[in-house]
């Protein structure tokens, strides 16, 4: 035994001394960590971020001549603390901040904040815009991004940072509750659907150049131990470069928002001129590209897919402002369209502008405190509040600007004593043919003021009260005008019939089981199939309430277990054969309710995780889309829960499944990087699921998580298995977490998801109608309307092109129009302006910079769109 052990550490010895040879120099970058929140409230902590510029200010003067090598550099891992340092610094700091930047010895980050992917393409492009700015101001391009703590980001971020002139993203994922791309430490060369490329340093987590050597206790002989202990492991991982990287923040005493150390540039200094090895050498992102970019391309791996975040689960412990913020942030979208082809004052641009922080804040990576689960504790509960904010100002604003942006494109005066009739307003790429239910008092006359729409819940987008009249066709991007004296009160052409179990209409014959509520069957008559799978014991839309068996293990370490010591070499600590325990309703009510073009199933139950549940189901008359509502009253429960809403469909074994994420589709599997997560996803707008013949899509507008086949939490599946008749799961709520997310979430939640049963999948179509459901057509009173009038924003001649975004430039000399071509294959698109004179035309940067001049005849701009790319254009 004792030889065993001695050839044992022999070879532990000889391997390190190998990695020793190799590896000439561990690359440091210094930098603080930003969690808003988390260690501090949220105010403090970005108050100290602003702070510790100033003493890396400090620490660089104090230091400027250490020997190049040991000279220390600071890195601000994110654009927010920056823009805001800037408003407060001297002008002599900001001169010493610039010429810092020049030397090189101060870079900053690409992205306002380690961001999810709950942020859309255009929450994405809008965390560039500082960088944008910061890179005009001090003449230094800003070329890398850092994503620390946080687990992937959607894949369009490849060709947003491409078009922003960004060329490398550093990884530092956090294996707490997550997984990482393998092997790591490595360099990647990660390719978008298009076919472009960014460089990608997956790094180890953050501060491991402190955990590793125990640096703070500022004896070498430690810090070399650590280091031939490090430098093994990364040999073990065949690691293949004469280089390994790793950060500095404060640890053991801070290691999220973390001040600059000032003892380390002495120990770095020491070292090197002790000459131990390997040399030890103080860098910033940009010296990590200009080494890796000496390494010959074909010896980088090319990757291709999404990088699927782990962490974004922790969003449905908060499920309600999260569908707040989601539904602002789909306000936004509409806000941008109307404020391009109408007039802004300061007022509605002000609050533009708030909306959209309020947004890129909720989507931040840090949901509050350390200790969620003490949920009355003081620092918890002011945490949340701080987070939550950001989700209900984001929401209000909007419904100030949306109302203030329809009232101007209606031509409504502020007060007005009648309405005359209405107008639609298509703001997505799918045509809509409605048959608007205009609210009855909408026709009786009598003073009314704008004030009035704004107020308590009565703004909504598209009224649901009031009979239904004739339809209305409205293309793309349109709005049109219509007088009541053209409104016809509207019949179905196929009624809608119902029974003490069933509903039928032109698309679906719909069975449920009257004494439990549940769903046995959804009959398409369109495609003569049956799309449940009738022997699940698990109806359609049925809640699932789901927990660690407390059997066997009812606490949070039923499924995952931490050690920070493995999570250092790569080791997770998921469990997954955790076992878990279901459960769904018990019924109270189950009944059917009526107009002429919708029949509800209401579902009214009791359910362990709430105090009260009411679903419902509706069927249209005119449309295949079958719109759902779950209305739960959430008990305060700090043990570990889920709740799911179940689809069980009818499939064929090797189904395959597709997600949009940043409103990108993306194929499950396949076009998923290895080791990012694929137990769950987070959807931009839809989870689609198809086999050969036929399938289905869930459409998300109010809660993006979604799993594919069965409930996957924590069984870090690589891939997930392909069985016959799948499960296709609505995640809604969860406080898995025991960290950063919300203990619990006590009160009342009310989710919105769609359901349409298809045939083969169809990705423009599939994206285009997720567009739909999401950002419906809006409804909203005219006050003068003689006669029909109707107007486009823009026309697309393509089919398969779908407009993400349209906004007024920031200069206001121009729009931005965003567009994505929905096909694998290049494709040349054009789109006009109607009533607009183009002058010119120009594919721009994710930031609106001119790039390549378009060829422009009359209003009509002709473009080339690679596949699946968010591509922007600058119209004037």
């Amino acid at each position: 035994m004792r030889k065993i052990l001695t050839i044992s550490l022999l070879f532990l010895i000889a391997i390190a001394v190998q990695a020793q040879q190799k590896v000439k120099e561990v690359l440091i970058m210094h930098h603080s960590h930003l969690d808003v929140g988390f260690t501090h409230l949220q105010p403090v902590a970005l108050a100290l971020q602003v702070e510790y510029i100033n003493q890396a200010l400090e620490l660089l003067d104090r230091t400027a001549d250490y020997p190049e090598a040991s000279r220390p550099k600071w890195t601000c891992e994110v654009t927010e603390p920056v823009m805001m340092w800037l408003e407060t610094a001297t002008e002599k700091d900001i001169q010493k901040f610039g010429n810092y930047l020049k030397e090189g010895r101060i870079c900053i980050s690409a992205l306002e904040y380690n961001t999810t992917p709950l942020a859309s393409s255009e929450g994405l492009a809008r965390q560039l815009y500082d960088a944008a700015e910061l890179s005009k101001r001090f003449g230094v391009p800003i070329t890398t991004a850092n994503l620390h703590d946080a687990t992937g980001l959607p894949w369009p971020i490849v060709d947003l940072f491409k078009d922003a002139g960004v060329e490398m993203l550093t990884m530092a994922i956090n294996l707490h509750l997550s997984g990482t791309p393998k092997p790591r430490p490595a360099v990647y060369r990660w390719q978008s659907p298009g076919g472009r490329e960014i460089l990608v340093m997956n790094g180890e987590h953050y501060s491991m150049f402190d955990q590793w050597t125990n640096n703070h206790t500022g004896s070498l002989d430690t810090v070399q131990a650590g280091l031939d202990k490090y430098l093994s492991y990364a040999a073990s991982m065949n690691y293949p470069y004469d280089f390994v990287y790793l950060t500095a923040t404060c640890a053991p005493y801070a290691y999220d928002n973390s001040p600059p150390n000032f003892d380390l540039p002495a120990l770095v200094k020491r070292w090197n001129e002790e000459g131990r090895q390997p040399k030890l050498r103080f860098v910033t992102p940009k010296d990590i590209l200009a080494r890796i970019k000496q390494i010959p391309s074909e010896n980088i791996p090319v990757v291709k897919g999404d990088w699927t975040d782990f962490w974004n689960f922790g969003a449905a412990s908060s499920a309600k402002e999260t569908q707040i913020s989601l539904n602002t942030a789909s306000n936004m979208a509409v806000i941008d369209l109307l404020a391009a082809f109408g007039n802004s004052n300061q007022q509605l641009r002000n609050a533009n502008s708030q909306i959209w922080e309020d947004v890129n804040f909720y989507n931040e990576h840090t949901w509050g405190a350390w200790n969620p689960l003490e949920i009355h504790h003081p620092f918890p509960t002011a945490q949340w509040n701080i987070k939550a904010n950001a989700a209900y100002e984001g929401m209000a604003f909007s419904k100030f600007s949306l109302v203030r942006y329809l009232q101007q494109l209606a031509g409504n005066e502020r007060a007005y004593d009648k309405i005359e009739g209405i107008m639609l307003v298509n703001p997505g790429s799918a045509s809509a043919r409605v048959y608007p239910q205009v609210p009855d008092d909408w026709f009786i006359p009598g003073k009314r003021i704008e004030t009035w729409l704004m107020g308590g819940d009565r703004f909504e987008r598209t009224p649901n009260l009031g009979k239904f009249y004739s339809p209305v066709e409205i293309p793309p991007y349109s709005w049109k005008k219509v007088p009541f004296s053209q409104l016809k009160e509207a019949q179905p052409e196929f009624p809608i019939k119902s029974g003490k179990d069933f509903i039928e209409t032109d698309f679906y014959l719909l069975k449920f089981d009257p004494a439990t509520g549940k769903v046995t069957s959804l009959f398409d008559k369109k495609l003569k199939r049956e799309v449940l799978n009738t022997n699940s014991p698990y109806g359609f839309f049925q809640y699932v309430h789901e927990k660690p068996d407390p059997a066997v293990n009812p606490l949070r370490t039923a499924f995952h277990v931490r050690s920070v010591e493995n999570e250092r070499i790569g080791l997770t600590g998921w469990k997954p054969d955790w076992k878990a325990s279901y459960s769904s309703i018990t019924l109270k009510e189950c009944k059917v309710e009526l107009t002429p073009f919708t029949a509800t199933l209401v579902i009214t139950s009791i359910a362990e995780g709430t105090d009260g549940l009411v679903q419902k189901i509706v069927l249209h008359a005119d449309s295949p889309i079958i719109d759902l509502e779950a209305d739960l009253l959430k008990t305060e429960n700090v043990m570990p829960e889920s709740i799911y809403f179940a689809f069980p469909l009818s499939l064929e074994a090797g189904w395959k499944g597709f997600f949009d994420t940043a409103d990108v589709p993306v194929e499950l599997d396949n076009e998923q990087l290895p080791g990012s997560c694929h137990d769950w996803v987070t959807v931009s707008s839809f989870a689609s699921i198809h086999d050969r013949q036929f399938g289905a899509t869930l459409y998300c507008p109010d809660a993006p998580m979604v799993m594919f086949g069965d409930f996957n939490f924590g069984r870090n599946q690589s891939v997930i298995p392909r069985d016959k008749n799948p499960l296709l799961l609505g995640w809604a709520t969860n406080n898995y977490w025991e960290t950063n997310f919300r203990g619990a979430q006590p009160g009342q939640i009310k989710l919105r998801y769609a359901f349409q049963s298809q045939g083969t999948y169809n990705m423009a179509e599939v994206s285009k109608t997720a567009q739909l459901v999401s950002s419906p057509v809006i409804l909203h009173p005219v006050v003068n309307c003689a006669a029909t009038e109707s107007k486009s924003f823009l026309t697309i001649n393509q089919e398969g092109v779908r407009v993400t975004y349209v906004k007024e430039s920031d200069d206001r000399k121009a729009k931005i129009i965003r567009l994505v071509n929905l096909t694998d294959k290049a494709m040349d698109a054009d789109f006009s302006i109607p009533g607009m004179q183009v002058a010119a035309a120009w594919r721009c940067s994710t930031t609106e910079e001119k790039k390549d001049a378009l060829k422009v005849q009359g209003n009509l701009v002709k473009i080339n769109l690679r596949p699946r790319e968010v591509t922007s254009v600058r119209v004037e």
